[in-house]
């Protein structure tokens, strides 16, 4: 199904915005499995604990 964004402006941003934030859910997923990864790995002690999860999503 076609929607016209010049009849439905408000449908095309809505769905620009849900893509976005998929994007940004799955990076900030991907950045959370790296950082696992290497905390579970011995490595240095002092580095900083990860962000919160609202923080991880600029």
């Amino acid at each position: 199904v076609y929607v016209s964004p010049y009849e439905y402006p408000e449908f095309d941003l809505f769905l620009l915005m849900e893509l976005h934030v998929n994007q940004l859910i799955k990076q900030a997923e991907i950045e959370w499995k790296i950082h696992e990864q290497q905390t579970a790995m011995p490595s240095s002690t002092d580095e900083a604990p990860p962000p919160p999860y609202e923080l991880a999503i600029r």
